[in-house]
């Protein structure tokens, strides 16, 4: 038997978390192997191995020992079948992600989908469904957290992740009266500025200054917004798939992105109300 640490394959900056690779061994259990599964089959970090040495774990990658057996699997599966079909498009997706899919290979996938358009809208509407479950979640986590801080507004829950301009709302009685509140947008990974979420006043007034370095004018519903930022220092969007596995595989990773953002909005709300006060 064996147990596998998997680094998102889509992402090159992605880093193994801390002890991550020590943290396996110790549920593997002796008659379990451990194997540190990885684009091109690169060595952990010392970050993840904590006291855990070479002998413990064994290196296998997507381009070469992934690829190897997949090609095994299709030669005994049956010709024509579904399970055939759903192996080369696995085959096709981890060429084209570890950059070694040719111009063929991607005359071969279309081929595929074509040939098979009935599954491939089958798998492309759950896709859009699982991927909603998790950007929903994440949306909800962030609402019920903002309910318990100290805020000079009340919140509440916008348009859903189906609409491309999905928010969670902030406002107030005197920010009601003058046509002004605070927004959280969009969890959809599409909408305002390339699908980057961003806390910011939705307001027509559009003379607002910055206060901080940072914000920004984005247009003329929006004359004041911050990006979110992830706990590295990037920009949030949930149109990212490395980001939305992370996001339902990781729960730590889940509950430190939360509390980032909600520690960020706090920040904006507090700094900009007084505006209006």
């Amino acid at each position: 038997f064996g147990a596998l640490a998997n680094v998102p394959m889509g992402r090159d900056d992605a880093e193994d978390q801390k002890n991550q690779l020590y943290r396996y061994s110790l549920f593997k259990g002796k008659d379990c192997a451990l194997y540190y599964l990885n684009k091109e089959g690169k060595a952990p970090t010392k970050n993840s191995l904590l006291s855990l040495t070479d002998n413990g774990y064994d290196i296998i990658s997507y381009n070469h020992h992934i690829l190897n057996w997949l090609e095994k699997c299709l030669s005994i599966v049956k010709t024509g079948s579904i399970v055939e079909n759903v192996i080369k498009q696995y085959q096709i997706l981890i060429k084209n992600l570890t950059n070694t899919m040719d111009k063929q290979l991607e005359n071969n996938l279309n081929d595929l989908i074509v040939k098979n358009l009935s599954e491939a809208k089958y798998i492309h509407s759950h896709y859009e469904k699982a991927v909603n479950s998790i950007r929903e979640k994440l949306r909800n986590a962030i609402y019920d957290k903002i309910k318990t801080l100290e805020l000079p507004t009340y919140v509440y829950l916008g348009n859903d992740v189906t609409h491309v301009h999905s928010q969670i709302w902030l406002s107030s009685d005197m920010l009601d009266n003058k046509n002004t509140q605070f927004g959280l947008e969009s969890f959809s990974g599409k909408g305002n500025n390339n699908g980057r979420i961003f806390i910011g006043l939705f307001s027509h007034k559009n003379n607002y200054d910055a206060l901080r370095d940072g914000d920004y004018r984005l247009n003329s519903y929006w004359p004041l917004v911050s990006d979110i930022k992830t706990p590295n220092n990037n920009p949030l969007n949930l149109n990212s798939t490395a980001t939305l596995e992370k996001l339902s595989t990781d729960s730590d990773y889940f509950n430190e992105l939360v509390n980032s953002i909600c520690d960020q909005v706090t920040d904006f709300v507090n700094t900009y109300y007084a505006l209006f006060e």
